[in-house]
């Protein structure tokens, strides 16, 4: 028995080794650097995917590269990210014809006699739509064994392009066009003679064939060496995959692609636009309204986003438009990769948008259409590797971090270029309702870091430098440098980039860094954020004066954000932010309120089981979502990663025709709002902590977030102020809390200060304007105007707790931790109203003019991001979840009871009480109110509803995801007193709906 396993384990091993190799026909558009890559590729060499997202059927060819073939037994493969209903295997008999083998309900076959063929085809049909993305297979497995020798291929097959950056340019009347040509070299890799086919097409980027070439025999010794010319007949500009392939008698042997592109000179130089497209609807006779008409008429448009899953190559199937339109979609948000869309230089892919265009205006959907840097594998664009940002090593990214600087002359003339002449070319089209023109950035950011040494960034900053200092001893003297010339000046490291480098994060996170080289550098590169991006708003203007500008950003306290702002303002845009989950408010609002921007959402983010939802918390979502949409009063509800299979989200929201209603209605009422105020400055973002244009300071994002669910817990929405922008509505509020923002502009100082004078209430904290806008150093200006004139020099950047003395003024505080404290002094006439734990004044109270002003003696709330930052045990990353999930709840404990205390002080009156635990917002219109509830606890709630003021009588309707109910009607003293309403289990929503 001993030598059984032995001999077992070779007779296994002899079996493996002999499986035949497989070779996947894959059929995709790749830039590739401008350089020839292989279609036919091993089964281990990259999964294979389906081109066409959400398509009703696929295949797959499958070669085996041997002379006779190959005798199978078994052969399967494992589905990513979607599966197939049926999967239906055929073999190629010796006809060349396709034969049916067997059917199955996954890729998996075991066949009951031996299958001999040369080749295989895979058709899939009924594929899922469970994940937004293409039907893809890895882990091929295939057991029988090859026929004959094994063909060779490496060396088979060449291609080449001899064309500057394999561009060909149509030229003027008087001089000859030039267009397309790939050379391809065939080499004989056998040991004797072969009679080659080759075979040659232009394909279409977006896919599909453009031109066949007449095929060519090359009759080849053993390494000789024949050539075939693959040339354009066809002068339609725009990128084509050139595709050759070379058969023998056995079959194809080798396929290679190679992008090549045909540009049209003139229109790329912007001397010409390009030939307008037909679409549909403009064949219909429609027109294309004015963008707020259509807010007025739609309410808030109900979008689908299949830009994740579409691109330059990749063109959904005429089903998605079919499916989502009868669900209730009008618009579908078509945002391509810019790479994409100008692969090659002035080459635009015209044939994508067109078939996007075309396939939405016969499902009668509109389109948000445009550009975006999705550049996962990039930089794709090769032609402008030169041109991108450089970190403070020098350094460059690759991947969707590898992005273009914003300084180069090159790339910013191009991407402007192209994104006129998008616009240029589908203006007359009705589909289009929004257009998203931003060919750089990071997903819903700007730019990436702050950093950018790319030679013509330092060539700019030099030059602003001389601009504003006018000699180098002039920017000595600012710096207290010894630099010899401007050009000698660096991109400067950060305060808090140093301090991190040197492991003090507790000073890290805390520091304020006005240094005049720091401020410099960020008044430089933000500059050119806002400008670029208005640059391109500008050119939509001059092409179409009449749609939107989707604002897709996280530009609230990032970089120039009020700069931002004031452009999507100008330029008819909208205020977008990504994923309803997370809770953006202040900068959501902030947008709303001051600068009167319509909010979109770029991201109801990936409802999915699977994707941050489980099958427990699926519901909940739903839920969360709906309540969050109508609270905002979204004008445009975007459900992104759109997906449908077994996807409760998709069918009770999305597809809901109430709750869409229910949204649309709330986007025509208007927010209810206190009369009290909460200023967060995005001056102090950029400036506070470790800043990077991707993120501000993370406590002060937890602290942004925090105090507005807070005020939801309450049922109190507080007024957003950030700096000067619509600082006249502080004259309507009873009371303004400034949340510790060092950094304030010196028009918003100036206006609190005649608040406050004029009988207005004030809270702010030892932090709040240390520094005007235009200031260096602090000069404590902000609570120097209100009469403050204690030592604010101290300072302890951990966190204490405060204790609270006057127990009527805070009924419900008792406790409030505060960060980064100094101990204060009591101003005269005014007393202390709260301690540090060493006794020391913590909060302290004074009159000012005919207002009052509350000092807390540090930030409110523990600061958390300096044990973030410190997070280094080898469970760094759960310690670091853990903190990120802990640190907003935490503030929001602590929070709302001082809210609750402060508005009282503040003499604020609310539109109505809401009994219990459950978050709440009410918006208003002339003759009817809806209150929007969700249930964040554990256990279900039967809040009572209670409207102090109520004058009128009202019907009451209350709507969840799956009903709505009439709750009766109540006289105006019932409505005082209180109206009890239906139980709200947890994790659900409730809107209330209010008809006089």
């Amino acid at each position: 028995m001993k030598p059984f396993f032995p001999l077992a384990l070779s007779l296994l091993a002899l079996a493996a080794a002999a499986a035949p190799e497989m070779l996947l026909e894959h059929d995709f558009a790749q830039i590739n650097g401008g350089k020839p890559y292989d279609l036919l590729l091993p089964a281990d060499r990259q999964p294979f995917a389906c081109r066409v997202p959400f398509a009703a059927g696929q295949e797959l060819v499958i070669r085996f590269p041997y002379r006779d073939g190959a005798e199978l037994t078994a052969i399967s493969a494992e589905a990513l990210y979607e599966s197939a209903g049926i999967v239906r295997i055929q073999q190629l008999d010796e006809q060349g014809e396709w034969r049916d083998l067997a059917t199955a309900d996954q890729f998996r076959f075991r066949f009951a006699l031996p299958v001999r063929t040369r080749a295989l085809r895979v058709l899939f049909s009924e594929i899922t739509n469970r994940d937004h993305d293409t039907l893809q297979f890895n882990q091929f497995k295939v057991e029988g064994r090859g026929l004959g020798p094994k063909q060779e291929n490496n060396g088979l097959l060449a291609l080449s392009c001899d064309a500057p950056d394999n561009v060909f340019d149509l030229s003027p009347w008087y001089r000859p066009d030039r267009l397309p040509e790939i050379a391809a070299a065939v080499t004989n890799p056998d040991a004797e003679p072969r009679t080659f086919t080759v075979r040659g097409e232009f394909r279409h980027y977006a896919g599909g064939v453009a031109e066949t070439a007449e095929p060519a025999l090359l009759r080849l010794g053993p390494g000789e060496t024949g050539h075939y010319r693959l040339a354009m007949r066809g002068k339609q500009p725009g990128p084509y995959i050139g595709v050759v392939t070379v058969s023998d008698a056995t079959g194809p042997r080798a396929r290679q692609a190679l992008i090549v592109g045909l540009r049209d000179p003139e229109i790329a130089a912007g001397n010409r636009a390009p030939e307008p497209f037909r679409s549909p609807a403009a064949r219909r006779g429609e027109t294309v309204p004015a963008w707020p008409e259509l807010l007025e008429r739609r309410g808030a448009l109900w979008a689908s986003d299949i830009s994740h899953c579409i691109g330059g190559r990749r063109t959904p199937d005429e089903h998605y438009f079919a499916k989502v339109a009868a669900d209730g979609a009008e618009l579908a948000m078509a945002i391509t990769s810019y790479h994409d869309f100008e692969p090659l230089p002035g080459v635009y892919n015209f044939k994508w948008a067109d078939r996007m265009v075309a396939m939405a205006g016969r499902n009668r959907m509109g389109l948000e259409f445009g550009l975006w840097h999705w550049d996962f594998d990039g930089p794709s664009q090769f032609w402008l590797k030169s041109e991108l940002r450089r970190g403070l090593d020098g350094g460059t990214s690759s991947g969707w971090l590898g992005i273009q600087s914003l300084f180069s002359e090159k790339f910013t003339r191009h991407a402007q270029r192209a994104a006129e002449v998008l616009v240029q070319r589908y203006r007359d089209c009705p589909e289009i309702q929004l257009w998203s023109l931003h060919p750089y950035g990071v997903v819903d950011h700007d730019t990436t870091d702050i950093y950018d040494t790319n030679p013509e960034a330092l060539a700019a900053f030099h030059r602003m430098l001389a601009q504003k200092y006018g000699s180098v001893t002039a920017l000595n003297r600012a710096y207290g440098s010894a630099y010899a010339s401007f050009d000698e000046v660096p991109v400067p490291e950060s305060r808090s980039d140093r301090l991190l480098r040197e492991g003090r994060a507790a000073r890290a996170v805390t520091v304020v860094d006005r240094s005049a080289r720091w401020r410099d550098w960020l008044d430089f590169y933000h500059a050119r954020t806002v400008w670029f991006r208005d640059r391109i708003a500008r050119l939509v203007r001059r092409h179409d004066p009449k749609r939107a500008l989707s604002g897709i950003n996280a530009s609230g306290g990032v970089g120039d954000a009020h700069g931002q702002l004031r452009s999507l303002a100008e330029t008819g845009g909208f205020y977008g932010d990504q994923g309803l989950n997370i809770t953006h408010y202040f900068r959501r609002f902030l947008a709303q309120r001051r600068y009167g921007l319509p909010l979109r959402h770029e991201d109801i983010a990936p409802v999915k089981v699977g994707r941050g939802v489980t099958a427990a918390t699926m519901t909940e979502r739903c839920n969360w979502d709906v309540f969050q949409a109508a609270m905002l009063g979204l004008r445009h509800f975007n459900f992104v990663f759109s997906c449908w299979t077994d996807n409760e989200f998709y069918r009770t929201v999305f597809a809901n025709g109430r709750i869409r209603q229910l949204i649309k209605d709330a986007a025509r009422l208007e927010g209810d709002f206190i009369p009290a105020g909460l200023h967060h400055s995005f001056l102090s973002d950029a400036a506070v902590g470790n800043y990077r244009y991707r993120s501000i300071s993370v406590y002060r994002w937890w602290l942004m977030n925090a105090l507005y669910t807070a005020m939801l817990q309450n049922g109190e929405l507080f007024e957003p102020f950030s700096d000067a922008a619509g600082i006249g509505a502080l004259t309507k509020m009873k009371l303004l809390i400034d949340d510790g923002s060092p950094v304030v502009a010196p028009a918003f100082a100036a206006e609190l200060e005649r608040f406050v004078r004029n009988g207005g209430r004030a809270v702010l904290t030892a932090r709040s304007g240390e520094y005007l806008e235009d200031e260096n150093t602090p000069s404590y200006a902000l609570l120097r105007r209100l009469g403050y004139a204690g030592t604010l020099t101290e300072r302890d950047p951990g966190n204490a707790a405060l204790t609270f003395a006057d127990l009527r003024m805070f009924t419900e505080t008792r406790q409030l931790t505060v960060n980064n404290y100094t101990p204060l002094t009591v101003p005269e006439g005014g007393r202390a109203v709260a301690a540090l734990p060493d006794g020391r004044p913590g909060a302290v109270l004074w009159p000012f003019g005919r207002g009052e002003v509350l000092l807390l003696a540090g930030n409110p709330g523990p600061n958390d991001e300096i044990a973030l930052k410190e997070s280094v045990s080898p469970d760094g990353k759960a310690h670091t979840n853990t903190i990120w999930q802990q640190a907003e709840p935490k503030l929001v404990r602590e929070f709302a009871p001082l809210l609750r205390d402060l508005t009282r002080w503040g003499n604020v009156t609310p539109e109505y009480r809401l009994s219990g635990s459950c978050y709440s917002a009410m918006r208003s219109g002339p003759n009817e109110r809806l209150l929007c509830i969700f249930n964040p606890g554990e256990q279900a709630e039967r809040p009572v509803l209670t409207l102090p003021a109520a004058a009128r009588p009202a019907t009451l309707a209350g709507i969840t995801l799956i009903s709505e109910t009439c709750l009766g009607e109540y006289t105006a003293e019932q409505l005082r007193n209180g109206v009890r309403l239906p139980e709200i289990p947890a994790g659900r929503f409730l809107a209330v709906r209010l008809l006089h």
